[in-house]
């Protein structure tokens, strides 16, 4: 019998804030001012392109020991706090934190062993390779040692890359785990910090907007570049009944993966594969979705092959279907994009309501979908498909189901 997994714990840090409450808050009141080091932009409504404010006094707080660099200890912090949150006991003394973490481009101080794809090979969460990733070494590095003198225990810890799809992959490599029966909950999270020279690379791949980015619009010119990061705590049900976990957020329903090489454009018909792969897993029909959270970066190409695949994955429904991304407001925060969005729609079913989201200023004709632009009631059972892209050629589709409070 297959175990199924539920998510019981989050937290994630924004230019709002390091709490969701302070993201949707954020949201809700129209705040479109990105801040951040790197990224000057020349609409007056927007100073910097980013996200992570990184002179907030609650991260000051925590720089006991200046040795730290920010990346550690603002995912010490999110760590402590998805704890927390899962009402979990954080482990101590002898016991062993199992951490998986999604980065697009890590950081200059942590050096990651990524898992790297194949070319024109698909990978599905049930398939060995994927299974696999269990049985590699996990590293100590600067952040495992960080983690491990907060809690006082062991860490091991894994890190993956598949492009923008990289929180996809962790999210199903710690489902396996689950299901493998190897451990009773896995830690996922996921962050992007940017440094000079990845922004200035994106910006000469003119793939960065130098106004507020417009996602599916017929004037989609990019994304603004977005530091960001955000946790999940996984756990198994019965274990999380057993031990009385005070809420659980959603079950894992389903998840898709794939990776081709695509030279730069990505790929419609591989896009389209894993929403009908990760569909049929949930054995869910497009009907059956109360939401759908898309990609939503306002790259021109991938808006557009986003659009077409799900057209023809989900058919006439889609239509009626709601979107909401939150990108316009957080900016692109890469791997750690989808956590976020996670966060915010998965707290706001918990509450009954649909966050508010974004909306193009004027649709591409393919891309007239029923956007969120207003806080809309909702079930708490609904299911939710998560859709994520990278621009050469991965994509990452994830269902998950919410429970009742």
């Amino acid at each position: 019998m297959k175990t199924n997994v539920v998510i019981t714990g989050l937290s994630c840090a924004t230019a709002y804030g390091l709490d969701v409450v302070d993201m949707l808050r954020g949201i809700e009141s129209d705040r479109m001012v990105l801040r951040a080091e790197y990224g000057h932009v020349r609409e007056t409504a927007i100073t910097n392109v980013g996200i992570i404010d990184r002179e907030q006094n609650a991260l000051k707080s925590l720089r006991k020991d200046e040795r730290n660099d920010f990346c550690g200890t603002l995912l010490t912090y999110l760590a402590a706090r998805a704890f927390a949150d899962a009402g979990l006991a954080a482990p101590s003394g002898e016991d062993e934190l199992p951490l998986i973490l999604a980065s697009c481009y890590g950081n200059q101080l942590d050096y990651f062993e990524i898992f790297q794809f194949g070319k024109n090979l698909d990978i599905h969460t049930d398939s060995p390779a994927v299974r696999d990733l269990k049985l590699l070494r996990f590293r100590e590095d600067a952040i495992t040692l960080q983690l491990a003198r907060h809690f006082g225990c062991s860490v091991r810890k894994f890190c993956v890359g598949m492009q923008c799809a990289s929180s996809i992959l962790a999210i199903s490599t710690a489902v396996c785990m689950i299901e493998d029966g190897r451990e009773d909950y896995v830690l996922v999270g996921a962050y992007d910090f940017f440094e000079p020279a990845t922004y200035y690379a994106l910006h000469a791949a003119g793939v960065i907007d130098a106004t507020h980015t417009d996602p599916y619009s017929v004037r989609h010119n990019g994304f603004n570049v977005a530091d960001g990061a955000g946790f999940l705590v996984l756990e198994s049900e019965e274990a999380a009944c057993k031990r009385g976990a005070k809420r659980i957020y959603a079950r894992i329903r389903a998840s898709a993966l794939a990776c081709e090489s695509t030279e730069g454009n990505p790929s419609v018909r591989r896009v389209t594969r894993v929403v009908e792969e990760c569909l049929k897993k949930a054995d869910l029909k497009p009907s059956d979705l109360g939401l759908i959270s898309p990609h939503g970066c306002g790259v021109p190409a991938i808006d557009r092959c986003e659009s077409i695949a799900l057209r023809r994955a989900l058919g006439p429904c889609v239509d009626e279907i709601p979107f909401a991304y939150f990108t316009n407001y957080t900016g692109y925060a890469f791997a750690a994009s989808a956590f976020l969005d996670l966060a915010a729609l998965l707290t706001g079913m918990q509450s009954g309501h649909w966050p508010k989201g974004c909306a193009p200023s004027e649709p591409e004709e393919v891309s007239r979908f029923r956007f969120l632009c207003q806080p809309e009631p909702c079930g708490h059972e609904e299911n939710i498909l998560k859709l994520k892209i990278g621009y050469s050629g991965a994509a990452g589709a994830l269902i998950l189901t919410g429970v009742r409070p």
